[in-house]
């Protein structure tokens, strides 16, 4: 999945910029890939369950971004969010000035 991911969204700053214009802060996506990591405890129909509702809470203009890329593939953009908040999470900590 990382290679599909790769060859469709080359710049990863380019994508969350794109995330922030359509109403996505990186904050939102930092929070939603902390979320997922407790998703392991349970069964396979309550994770996609749960799965579908942090999708909608934390991502709510995620049709903007699909229509952007002209794709209707959720995962691969819930894929780019979550390899970008695991691989490079520094790209989505915002540092502020003292």
């Amino acid at each position: 999945m990382l290679f599909i991911t790769s060859l469709i969204f080359s710049d990863n700053e380019s994508f969350i910029e794109v995330l922030q214009r359509n109403g996505i802060r990186k904050e939102d996506c930092i929070n939603f890939s902390e979320e997922i990591k407790g998703l392991g405890f349970y069964d396979e129909t309550k994770t996609s369950m749960i799965l579908d509702l942090l999708i909608e809470e934390y991502f709510p203009n995620l049709n903007l971004i699909k229509t952007h890329y002209g794709t209707n593939n959720t995962g691969v953009i819930i894929n780019k969010i979550l390899e970008i908040a695991y691989l490079h999470p520094e790209l989505l900590h915002t540092k502020e000035k003292s």
